[in-house]
């Protein structure tokens, strides 16, 4: 009887990883982003507060399918990319709190990270961002 409660609790077990592995695929318009770049982008999300951002949030789940989220460009808020990958993260007044995650400088194609107004952002810029991003601009 015994083998038989733990060969369940494994199954139960390995279902339950599938499930979290499976909520933190990208979605929607992001559904056909590269994996690391979802991954990135998760990671980032969640080390910088996002389910606080004041601009993003109201135009759906940002954390799973980041190009859903275009902003408003006038307001200089936006995420912008390929079918599979991020090119382009821009805040500006958008209650960021956190430190920046390494995982960004995974986002191979990210050309511009802009931060504007974000006085909850602490921390200094990751080593692995690397030149590949143009423009980092964070004040």
């Amino acid at each position: 009887m015994e083998k038989a409660k733990i060969f369940a609790m494994a199954i139960l077990s390995a279902g339950l990883v599938g499930v979290v592995q499976a909520s933190n695929a990208c979605v929607g318009n992001s559904a056909s982003l590269n994996a690391n770049d979802c991954a990135a982008w998760i990671t980032g999300y969640d080390a910088l507060g996002g389910t606080q951002w004041t601009r993003f949030n109201s135009v759906g789940n940002c954390r799973r399918d980041p190009l859903q989220c275009a902003g408003n460009p006038s307001l200089q808020y936006q995420i912008t990319g390929t079918n599979t990958h991020i090119e382009q993260i821009w805040f500006n007044d958008n209650n960021i709190q956190g430190t920046l995650a390494p995982e960004w400088g995974n986002l191979q194609e990210l050309k511009f990270l802009v931060i504007r107004n974000s006085l909850g952002l602490h921390g200094t810029i990751p080593a692995s961002y690397g030149s590949h991003i143009e423009n980092v601009a964070i004040c």
